[in-house]
């Protein structure tokens, strides 16, 4: 397969025993198999996946494989946007799942015009077993979540009126991309992981037009092992991304006024993140000084719920 309109690429890690759906999602898609190839980037993992990928795909004429020293998911992006053929390019997270329409919907759409460098679309949230998460976890079928077409900056920035939810489009698996847009704006950062897809969005934002398809044509799986479940991780790498665009959200006062309350949350729960593991680890000093510190920086922490249950948990083993 010399000439595909589409590549997909799966960054994989530890996946072995459990890669196939993914895969099967992605050859099921409902295109002629010549116009989608599959690029299938190992990074580096340190169970059996690389044997299993090679048992399973080595001759498969779709499937290109590829195997790296562990860099982490945005580098294993990036090498797949290296070495992508197709004139589009669409992620598959290795735990996620597609629905067979997905591609050819998202193409359609992307075809209406040379200005759209994003087309995006709805999801439905499942737990590890497949089965729906409750209604409160499905934000897109909220009456406040509304897909973008056109300009879709500052809209990436914090979709939700109410609240400061960000990274509307929630995971890579969702979008299909025009590869040369990708290219154009500098492909994934790795120091923003595990927000580099939310810091690609902005980028992207700023220079082409979104589509968006209104069905939901993946699935979004949560299970324990997603990067985002490492929290200290995930505020730091949102402060990083808020500090990198400061400039641009100043443009658009009301996202700027709710941009800097998201960034003073996310330091907030570092502070507590920290503090925590300082209790964890019998390190009263550093409790007492990490509370002083995110007092003088957000005195309302004093009526937070969490911080009062870290308190009485030291107060506790300090007191048996």
């Amino acid at each position: 397969m010399t000439h595909p309109q589409i590549s997909v690429v799966i960054p994989i890690y530890n996946r072995g025993a459990l890669i196939g759906k993914t895969v099967a999602s992605a050859l099921a898609q409902d295109l002629a198999s010549e116009s989608v190839e599959i690029l299938l980037v190992d990074d580096g993992s340190t169970d059996d996946t690389w044997t299993v990928l090679q048992s399973l795909y080595a001759s498969h004429p779709q499937i290109r494989l590829f195997r790296l020293e562990n860099g982490g998911v945005a580098r294993a992006r990036n090498f797949g946007l290296e070495q992508a053929r197709g004139e589009f390019i669409a992620y598959l997270d290795h735990d996620d799942l597609w629905k067979p329409q997905k591609l050819r919907l998202q193409r359609e759409a992307m075809q209406r015009s040379e200005k759209i460098g994003v087309v995006t679309c709805s999801w439905v949230s499942v737990d590890a077993a497949g089965e729906e998460m409750p209604p409160v976890i499905q934000f897109q079928r909220q009456w406040w979540w509304r897909g973008r077409d056109g300009r879709a900056f500052p809209w990436v920035l914090l979709p939700h009126p109410l609240q400061f939810i960000r990274n509307p489009i929630i995971s890579m698996t969702i979008p299909l991309i025009r590869t040369k847009s990708l290219r154009d704006v500098g492909g994934f950062d790795v120091q923003s992981v595990p927000s580099d897809d939310w810091d690609l969005w902005i980028r992207l934002a700023q220079r082409f037009d979104f589509a968006y398809v209104d069905e939901e044509l993946a699935c979004y799986v949560h299970h324990e092992g997603q990067q985002h479940r490492q929290m200290r991780t995930t505020y730091a790498s949102e402060m990083r991304i808020c500090e990198k665009y400061r400039v641009s959200w100043r443009k658009y006062p009301w996202v700027h006024f709710k941009q800097e309350c998201f960034r003073r949350k996310c330091r907030a729960l570092i502070n507590h993140a920290d503090a925590t593991q300082a209790l964890s680890e019998g390190n009263n000093k550093g409790l007492i000084l990490l509370t002083i510190k995110a007092i003088f920086q957000r005195p309302d922490i004093l009526i937070m719920r969490r911080w009062h249950r870290l308190w009485l948990r030291a107060l506790k083993g300090n007191f048996e």
